[in-house]
């Protein structure tokens, strides 16, 4: 009785998986992102210089303005 209650929904949960698979088109993985081009030419933004106060010395991130008031 208990492989009963354990194969039974397994082989309909594979029968409804398979089914689907047969009745849904599907176009690509799943991931629906923008597409992405690659362009070596194009500049990157510039490096913008960081205060050494504005970085937090336990982690080594740089803290929003709105946690500075813990530097003081």
């Amino acid at each position: 009785m208990i492989l009963l209650q354990i194969i039974l929904p397994a082989v309909f949960v594979f029968v409804v998986f398979v089914a689907g698979h047969f009745f849904v088109s599907s176009n690509g993985s799943g991931l629906y992102v923008a597409e992405i081009n690659f362009d070596p030419e194009t500049i990157l933004d510039e490096p913008v210089e960081v205060d050494p106060m504005n970085i937090d010395p336990d982690t080594g991130l740089i803290l929003p303005d709105k946690y500075n008031y813990l530097k003081n």
